[in-house]
């Protein structure tokens, strides 16, 4: 998860870690208010099974580079966007983030 994500997509999160017990790692943003694909890179290792972003900052008007990091996602992996921010302004392709959910709540 983004470290600037919007509530929308933390909170589940946050309870998700509550009942499940499962870790939340946040990923950093670079000088560009954009994905910090070094440090996703870091935190991305074997134990990583899921990855939830946001398309877009409802803060900063950034929409994020998903194609990257969907590019490094390994097959076991599930991918979950967060379209809430992003939806009512641009169509997002499920197909080409090859994402495994989307969601806009």
């Amino acid at each position: 998860m983004g470290i600037a994500e919007h509530h929308a997509n933390i909170v589940p999160r946050q309870i998700a870690s509550k009942i499940e017990g499962i870790e939340i790692e946040r990923i950093n943003i670079d000088e560009n208010y954009d994905i910090d694909i070094d440090d996703f890179t870091k935190k991305y290792t074997p134990h990583v099974k899921i990855v939830s972003l946001s398309a877009a900052s409802n803060v900063t008007g950034r929409i994020y580079n998903l194609e990257k990091v969907s590019a490094l996602l390994r097959d076991d992996t599930i991918f979950v966007i967060d379209g809430s921010q992003a939806l009512p302004h641009f169509r997002i392709d499920v197909n080409d983030l090859k994402c495994d959910a989307l969601i806009a709540t």
